[in-house]
Formats: C-alpha cells, sequence, structure tokens
C-alpha cells in the first residue's frame, strides 16, 4: 500500500483549510519544507509558450490547457487530468503545413489526459491509454479523409505501432511532453538552510531522447515583490550522457505563497553537440484558477500588480498579463 505520508500531496485536500499568514509581517520563508495544496476537483488553466530552435529557425508554439486534481488512485498515488482548451497556433497561426496539420489533429487523441504521479511529484504513468487507442480510431478515419500521400501513409503506420505498445506509448507521452516534464517535477522538497538539493531532470532537447541535467534547486528564503515563493533550477548535461557534448538548463518557479501551487514557470534549455545545436524555452503562466481570473492580492498589505499596467503582446487577442512585469 502506498504511503501517502510519503507522498507531496495532502490526502483529502479538500477538508484542508490554508492558512493565511500576513506576508508583509513575514517576508522571510520560515517552513521550507512545503507541499502543494491542491484540493480534488481543484482546477488551473494555464497558458503555455514554446520556442524551439530547429535547423537555424525559431519556432514557437502556443496553446492553453487546464489542470485538475483527480481521485487518488486504490493505492493512494495522487491523479491529475490535463486536458487541451485551445487550438495550437504555431509562429502565430493556425496549423498549415501537411505535417503540423497532422500532428495537430493527431496530438488532441491524448487529452484528457490522465496522470498518476509519484511520492516526488513526477509524473510515472499515462492511465487512461485505452481511451486514446479508441480517440485514435476515430481520428485515424477522419484523416484518412482529410490528407493522402507519402507523408499520411508514414504517419499513420508510425502512430499504429505506437498505439499498440502501452509501454512504448507511455513512455513517448512522458519523455516527450515539454509541459508534463517541466511542470511535473521535484520541487517541493526539504529545503534546509544553505542546501541545495540535487536531482537528475531529464527534458526532450533531442528528437526521441531525454537528456540528463544534473540540477540543483535553490529555494529563494524570501517572498518576491510580488508576495510569491520563488525557487529556482540550474542545471547542466552529465558528461557522462553523450560524448563531446553539452549544455545548460535554468528553470524558475514561482508558487502561490499559501496554496503553493506553480502559477509561474520560465526555463530554457540548450544542447551543444559535434553536430548540433538545440535551443528550447518554455513559459507557462496562470490564466484561470476554478474558472476565475487568478487574484493576486495574496494580503491587503501586499503590493497588489495592476494587469492594466503590464502587458505581454498577443496578436490574437490582445490580452494583458501581469507576468511581464514579474518576469521581464
Amino acid at each position: 500500500m502506498f504511503d501517502k505520508s510519503k507522498s507531496i500531496f495532502f490526502d483529502g485536500l479538500s477538508k484542508t483549510e490554508v492558512h493565511k499568514e500576513p506576508i508583509a509581517s513575514k517576508p522571510v520563508l520560515q517552513n521550507r519544507h512545503f507541499k502543494p495544496q491542491w484540493p480534488v476537483g481543484h482546477t488551473i488553466d494555464y497558458g503555455l509558450r514554446l520556442e524551439l530552435y530547429i535547423e537555424e529557425k525559431i519556432h514557437e508554439i502556443k496553446y492553453e490547457l487546464q489542470v485538475v486534481r483527480i481521485e487518488n488512485t486504490i493505492e493512494n498515488f495522487t491523479r491529475f487530468t490535463i486536458n487541451r482548451t485551445s487550438p495550437v497556433y504555431i509562429n502565430e497561426a493556425e496549423p498549415d503545413l501537411l505535417a503540423d496539420q497532422l500532428a495537430y489533429k493527431v496530438g488532441g487523441i491524448f487529452y484528457p489526459m490522465n496522470l498518476i504521479l509519484d511520492a516526488e511529484g513526477k509524473v510515472s504513468e499515462i492511465q487512461n491509454l485505452d481511451n486514446v487507442k479508441q480517440r485514435w480510431k476515430k481520428v485515424k478515419e477522419d484523416i484518412k479523409h482529410t490528407f493522402e500521400g507519402a507523408v499520411l501513409d508514414e504517419y499513420v503506420e508510425r502512430m499504429e505501432r505506437n498505439i499498440n505498445d502501452p509501454f512504448i506509448l507511455n513512455l513517448a507521452l512522458k519523455d516527450q511532453d515539454w509541459f508534463l516534464n517541466a511542470f511535473f517535477m521535484p520541487i517541493y522538497k526539504n529545503y534546509n538552510l544553505n542546501d541545495q538539493p540535487r536531482s537528475s531532470l531529464y527534458f526532450p532537447i533531442l528528437p526521441f531522447r531525454n537528456i540528463n541535467y544534473s540540477s540543483s534547486f535553490i529555494l529563494n528564503p524570501h517572498y518576491t515583490e510580488s508576495g510569491m515563493i520563488e525557487i529556482n533550477v540550474n542545471g547542466e548535461i552529465d558528461p557522462l550522457e553523450i560524448d563531446d557534448s553539452a549544455g545548460n538548463y535554468s528553470g524558475r518557479y514561482l508558487l502561490h505563497p499559501h496554496s503553493k501551487q506553480i502559477w509561474m514557470l520560465k526555463s530554457i534549455y540548450t544542447f551543444e553537440g559535434s553536430a548540433s545545436q538545440k535551443y528550447a524555452k518554455l513559459d507557462v503562466y496562470c490564466i484561470k484558477v476554478n474558472e476565475q481570473e487568478p487574484d493576486f492580492n495574496f494580503d491587503q498589505s501586499t503590493k497588489k500588480i495592476s494587469s492594466s499596467t503590464l502587458l505581454i503582446e498577443d496578436n490574437r487577442s490582445k490580452k494583458k498579463s501581469i507576468w511581464k512585469g514579474i518576469f521581464g
């Protein structure tokens, strides 16, 4: 039986009342061992922006997704559902190239995606693969009526091969999804004074291969100016990973001061090999909490950020965001 006391998530969180202490009167973090308080049924919507350097060109991918806490497994492992809630935009436009259109259409079969987390908060299993297979049957017929040619045939053949092997499919989803690797990671640790705990973190910087970045976690002992908890993660590629290669990773996480949920993450990944250079940048930011706009007024004495003065340009919606002011 899974020992819930070893999990980073509380059980029965819907019954847990978050204790709010005035941030202004307590600017230094007193508790360096914290867990996220995410009740069953609680939802957070995020905007995601991924920038990839491929073949000497920068490609930008944007979409929105929703993270929902669902009931634990019988063994008491924590579960979440991830759902994509918007179209995917590539370089500010919906997919137009055949390969991109196929990838977008087929990518929809994986959502909603039910995840099981391990005790560190990392994804251990994609649970609803049977649903994925059923959705693939329908999508396969749709794309056969919409597309044609060698690209389609190759795509369908590869998907058929992967979809019928649960191990490969599970591994591919867990290892090749940037959001899953960056969002569900072991940031909820015991941060002792002057201590920088380390972990091996794997990211899909290379096609079909996750690379190990030996990383250290640094907790800012003070709340940020906006009243949030800040964790920085710095890593470099293990020299034993690939011959004649190097690379770095840096991540910055901003957590809600009371619930400890991730409200923003910003990360950069680099890889330099003898034959190629890779670069990726991932930004994820909270846009809704339980279908409501996020409230950044964590305490009356904390500086309230006005969204009207902080702007991130979005050619589709022209929405304004507080995140520009926080991250620069």
